[in-house]
């Protein structure tokens, strides 16, 4: 899972456990948040979550990733559980805006972030504890 994909989990499961776990958020909110955490939420991008703008490439960017998440074509379990219109994975059936369209986190999800935490923190004892 690259960075993007993972950052988007983090943000999603913060806003559930922000608002109650399990509950659908706004894909809008989560793009929002993901900018937020990365320092790059603007005008522009507040503008287009907003459905003010129609373009903004950074945001566009994260929200092609939550499609992906949800409809993931795998055929394994999903990371995120989407709710609206995620299209059909094609460009002549696209995903509503993020405004129109809600995700959470799936136990698969929270799996994957526990065990990443875990592999970061021993990685970080390991690190700590070496020996010049």
């Amino acid at each position: 899972m690259n960075d993007i994909e993972q950052q988007v989990l983090l943000a999603v499961r913060k806003l559930n456990d922000i608002a109650d776990r399990g509950r659908f958020v706004k894909s809008a909110n989560v793009i929002r948040q993901v900018l937020e955490d990365q320092g790059r939420l603007d005008a522009i991008a507040e503008a287009y979550l907003q459905q003010k703008e129609h373009e903004h490439s950074e945001a566009e960017v994260i929200y092609d990733v939550i499609v992906q998440l949800v409809l993931n074509k795998s055929g394994q379990p999903n990371y995120l559980e989407g709710q609206g219109n995620f299209g059909g994975g094609s460009p002549a059936h696209p995903p509503a805006h993020p405004r129109f369209t809600d995700c959470r986190i799936t136990a698969r999800g929270i799996e994957y972030l526990d065990r990443k935490l875990k592999e970061e923190s021993t990685a970080r004892k390991k690190k700590g504890h070496s020996t010049f």
